[in-house]
């Protein structure tokens, strides 16, 4: 896929999720092994890469990307004390390894751009 605003290469996927933990939870059906398992073939991951870029490229959202589920965790063992409990929100592994690759792709892009560049982004 040529380069695009909004698109993951399959080589881009495929590292992306090596350097996720399989035992990451997310939300649905597919969870991070399968998709480790998936992106593994380089085939499969050109197809995978593709389709999850289309809705970064053409703004929309898939129906399984709009719903997470909400989790509350202990911040410190054994007190469950409503404030005192974290709340994470687990999204779709793959939705998931795709918000990290662009946030930290933008993160790059906007320090490479310095300061004084900001304004032409």
């Amino acid at each position: 896929m040529a380069e695009t605003v909004g698109s993951i290469s399959a080589s881009e996927l495929q590292e992306a999720f090596r350097k996720a933990k399989e035992k990451t939870a997310s939300n649905g059906d597919l969870h991070y092994t399968v998709w480790k398992a998936m992106v593994a073939d380089d085939e499969l991951a050109v197809w995978i890469s593709i389709m999850i870029s289309i809705p970064f490229i053409f703004g929309f959202a898939p129906e399984r990307w709009k719903s997470m589920t909400d989790v509350m965790l202990e911040k410190k063992k054994g007190n469950w004390q409503i404030n005192q409990l974290r709340i994470i929100g687990l999204l779709e592994a793959d939705f998931n390894t795709a918000l990290k690759f662009f946030a930290r792709k933008f993160s790059k892009t906007m320090e490479a751009a310095g300061d004084g560049e900001l304004s032409r982004l």
